[in-house]
């Protein structure tokens, strides 16, 4: 899987806006549209966690980071002019352009699995990259529902979920 992503991830370069801001769109839609469920998985992982207080802690602010990213990766992607040698020499200035490294291998932890696992996938997704991804084993129920339903709304080049060993 990891060279098949990175083959489809060079083969797309470079990454556009729009192509960044959909698969945050579309991760956020994958989460509210299947936030019960999710909060459901939560609750069978987590004793100590109930169905409400898996949407308050986990759910909505997975939702906001999403979306602050899908709102800020313009921003974030433009490049940086500053001054520098070429500058006062008259020519023209340097700048940091930042660019996606193609693939990020993300190992889901086992407290606030979701809210952890989707403020790392906003960045990675605004980065440009994909995403190879393994839950925690004190997660099986969370990291069984995501594999099921992520290849509903990704290419499994875009975002593959690992499961078992």
């Amino acid at each position: 899987m990891l060279e098949a992503q990175r083959a489809a991830f060079f083969a797309d370069l470079p990454v556009s806006l729009a192509t960044r801001r959909d698969r945050l769109r579309r991760a956020m839609l994958m989460i509210e549209q299947n936030a019960d469920m999710l909060c459901a998985a939560l609750a069978a992982d987590q004793a100590n966690q109930d169905v409400d207080s898996a949407r308050l802690t986990e759910v909505v602010p997975s939702l906001a980071a999403l979306r602050a990213a899908k709102d800020g990766v313009g921003r974030w992607m433009r490049a940086e002019g500053r001054g520098g040698l070429l500058v006062r020499l008259g020519g023209g200035g340097d700048y940091t352009g930042y660019l996606p490294v193609g693939v990020v291998g993300m190992s889901a932890p086992g407290s606030l699995p979701l809210l952890q696992t989707a403020s790392i996938l906003a960045s990675v997704l605004a980065a440009g990259n994909r995403v190879m991804l393994k839950f925690d084993a004190a997660s099986p129920q969370l990291g069984r529902l995501v594999g099921e339903l992520a290849p509903a709304f990704f290419d499994p080049l875009e975002l593959a979920v690992a499961s078992g060993d």
